[in-house]
């Protein structure tokens, strides 16, 4: 049967059904080609028989392979298409931007958002940030062998390159963004357990008994418009967090260089998330319990003081 990649393997799969067109097809908009050449030959050699070079036009293929200079607007320099014209023209469900993503571009909030924008469709969207010469092809070869074996795109990539600390275990830099479904945002939303305020509150503040947090709680926040207390302004932030994976997540692999200095992809990825307006994150449930839970307060430092003070507790 064919896999998910749309080449033939011996994995059967009765829900995959053979791909119109071709596997994996190639499109460049660069000049000189070099770097398209190259990959295509070194891909070729993987998969014989399996990968097309369109010149004239978006090739229809499960997996695209695309060279060009992306705008921050989306559109790809040199052309009237943008990113998301050409996933839908070649009906893709993988898009490797092969050619490296400036960094102007990825840290554009224009970017940011024409990126949310692509998730209407299925296809996951991998961007070069970083080649470091031939690690980038490398570890995308080494992803492809893992989803012929059956394993999903962002498992094959977290087996390669394990998210969180300690990140960037390779020099390549690349940022992977893969959609979710609306229900399973909202599953996940629903499902997300937070620690509770009071104990956040005792794990923060050295000798805060468990009465006191509890007060802390429930007293109304003085000095903030309107009568909510500690414990509603607690819950209404973590309904915004719980809905940061709005459109899909971002995965990440290596450094990248900005302003002169090497940063993580994941700096980046959170960076992006931020871009647009929450829509792409880059934490497991795990992680988002522990990063929304670690809400600062220091904002509403003289508000928290002064019911400290109401239930005396002695602020350092």
């Amino acid at each position: 049967m064919w896999g998910w990649l749309g080449i033939r393997s011996t994995r059967r799969d009765s829900s995959v059904n053979q791909p119109a067109g071709t596997a994996i097809g190639f499109f460049n908009l660069l000049e000189p080609k070099d770097l398209m050449v190259r990959d295509y030959v070194l891909v070729s050699q993987f998969f014989p028989n399996s990968v097309n070079l369109a010149i004239e036009a978006v090739p229809k293929c499960r997996v695209l392979f695309l060279y060009c200079d992306i705008e921050p607007s989306g559109r790809l320099a040199g052309s009237v298409l943008s990113l998301r014209d050409a996933v839908k023209e070649s009906g893709a469900q993988l898009v490797v931007v092969g050619s490296e993503t400036s960094m102007k571009t990825l840290m554009s909030p224009e970017f940011g958002r024409s990126i949310a924008a692509e998730y209407e469709g299925p296809a996951s969207i991998i961007l070069a940030i970083n080649r470091n010469e031939a690690a980038f092809l490398a570890f995308l070869l080494q992803i492809f062998q893992k989803m012929l074996k059956g394993s999903p795109l962002t498992r094959a990539w977290v087996d390669l390159a394990p998210q969180g600390p300690p990140a960037d275990r390779v020099g390549l830099g690349a940022i992977c963004f893969s959609p979710r479904s609306r229900s399973a945002v909202a599953d996940a939303a629903q499902s997300a357990s937070f620690t509770p305020l009071s104990e956040l509150l005792q794990g923060s503040m050295p000798n805060l008994t468990k009465t006191q947090a509890t007060a802390v709680a429930n007293s109304p926040v003085s000095g903030i418009p309107g009568t909510q207390t500690w414990q509603q302004l607690f819950d209404e932030t973590m309904a915004k967090s719980a809905h940061v994976a709005a459109a899909g997540q971002l995965y990440y692999c290596g450094k990248a260089v900005l302003d002169g200095r090497e940063v993580s992809t994941r700096t980046l990825a959170i960076e992006i998330a931020r871009a647009t307006d929450g829509k792409f994150i880059t934490f497991d449930q795990t992680e988002i319990s522990q990063a929304t839970n670690a809400i600062d307060f220091s904002s509403y430092g003289p508000a928290l003081n002064r019911t400290l003070e109401k239930i005396g507790y002695k602020c350092g």
